[in-house]
């Protein structure tokens, strides 16, 4: 398996194709967890499961939203593969969470530095009251033509930063975010 050759931590959360045809079951026996925390340093990251089997459409759920308030602190990093808000250029919304009211609410009670997901494969940044939340490209579905990139993020007390670059052009962006 590739993921064996890297080196470093990593976390994953399944998707929307992770959960057809019952893959959710598999995920958890060769990845584990759906949804889960883990610290990590200074901070605790909790991962989502937000794919519904064989559909799209992302929802978190309400036993998973007050598993989530639980476990909640402002040093959390929360990642989720279904957008909370809409992302641009990516057509109509329909793929934005079911729910994403009711976990924008709760990230924001919280003050949750920074939210991060996939799903429509077009890097953008948004800041939401006082949480960044950062979609990611892709870096290997090469349909999304320009939009091939990985995040560089870095976070402390005061201010996120999430350089975007793009495998291609090798272009960076970089968004500096005051929290």
């Amino acid at each position: 398996m590739e993921l064996k050759k890297i080196q470093s931590p990593y976390l994953i959360v399944p998707g929307n194709h992770d959960s057809r045809h019952e893959g959710y079951k598999k995920f958890e026996e060769f990845f584990g967890k759906r949804f889960f925390v883990k610290e990590m340093e200074d901070y605790r990251f909790i991962g989502l499961d937000s794919s519904e089997p064989d559909i799209d459409e992302g929802r978190i759920g309400r036993a998973q939203l007050e598993w989530l308030q639980q476990h909640l602190s402002p040093q959390s990093v929360v990642f989720l593969h279904h957008h909370l808000v809409p992302i641009p250029y990516t057509g109509r919304e329909r793929n934005v969470l079911v729910d994403a009211g009711e976990a924008l609410k709760i990230l924001d009670m919280h003050r949750v530095p920074l939210v991060l997901s996939g799903h429509k494969h077009v890097p953008w940044v948004w800041k939401v009251n006082n949480t960044v939340v950062s979609t990611a490209g892709t870096v290997s579905c090469e349909r999304t033509g320009s939009n091939q990139s990985f995040d560089i993020i870095e976070l402390n007390e005061k201010k996120v930063v999430v350089e975007k670059v793009s495998i291609k052009t090798k272009n960076k962006q970089k968004y500096e975010v005051e929290i």
